[in-house]
């Protein structure tokens, strides 16, 4: 694990974390909101594998945010910190000391990801779309292959080892459906990055947390429910387009996820 501390502001050029790491653009978006927001009294540090560092014993509220960390509830630096938000695992948050953030969306290395909205649902050229490791979705792969339409839908046999990030981005904004199973965790990048591209979501997981509030996605209980006439009921609804953006707006984006750290900093300490 290791602790960082920000000093000073960040910059557009600053990695803070390993390029390769799947967050990085969307961390960089949230801290920098923090950053701006936090005055000296505050010391924030970012939680994550491979390395470790100290944690000076002083007077400052020490805030911690907790990323990569999806298969195992590690809390192992938790006493040394004053308020935690975390990735993945919201099961184990206490909603006192510990609360759950939404994960955001891969960059994987490019310091900057675009997203494209905006094109109407019935100008989109992809009907059907998902791009991704087949692993445990053999009931997803069934389902969705059943489904008549102009379509793509590539299930790869290792993890990243698919297509390009910002291509891959590029097809979500030209898609009007996306599917969007459960990766690892039941929490998984494609579900924000999907709204954030205007696609209309099919899923499966339902979490009970704050950013899950008001989701306008079309949950089913397993891919058996995949069918040809629930695509052909919602695949041409715009308005349904235009919901998925403000959710992502005020619960999935860098800057709704900052606003309720903020919002939990401000009750709790100010």
């Amino acid at each position: 694990m290791i602790f960082k501390k920000f000093k000073g502001k960040l910059t557009n050029e600053e990695i803070i974390i390993p390029r390769h790491y799947s967050e990085i653009s969307y961390l960089n978006e949230l801290l920098k909101i923090l950053n701006n927001h936090l005055d000296d009294n505050f010391e924030l540090y970012l939680i994550y594998r491979d390395f470790t560092s100290d944690i000076p014993n002083n007077n400052k509220i020490k805030v911690g945010i907790h990323i990569s960390n999806e298969t195992t509830y590690d809390d192992k630096y938790y006493n040394k910190l004053d308020i935690i938000f975390r990735f993945y695992l919201s099961d184990y948050c206490d909603y006192d000391k510990v609360f759950p953030i939404n994960i955001g969306y891969n960059s994987s290395g490019y310091e900057s990801i675009k997203f494209n909205p905006n094109t109407k649902i019935q100008d989109r050229q992809i009907d059907l779309f998902f791009f991704g490791q087949l692993s445990s979705r053999q009931n997803l792969y069934e389902n969705s292959k059943k489904i008549s339409g102009n379509n793509i839908l590539n299930f790869t046999q290792g993890f990243r080892e698919g297509i390009d990030v910002i291509k891959y981005h590029n097809l979500l904004s030209n898609s009007k459906i996306s599917l969007v199973p459960k990766g690892v965790s039941p929490e998984t990048f494609r579900f924000s990055e999907s709204f954030a591209a205007g696609c209309i979501v099919i899923t499966t997981e339902i979490i009970n947390v704050w950013y899950y509030e008001n989701c306008p996605a079309i949950f089913i209980n397993d891919w058996s429910e995949l069918n040809q006439n629930l695509i052909d009921d919602v695949i041409n609804s715009d308005s349904i387009r235009i919901k998925g953006i403000e959710y992502y707006d005020n619960y999935l984006s860098a800057k709704a996820n900052a606003n309720y750290i903020l919002d939990k900093i401000k009750s709790k300490f100010l």
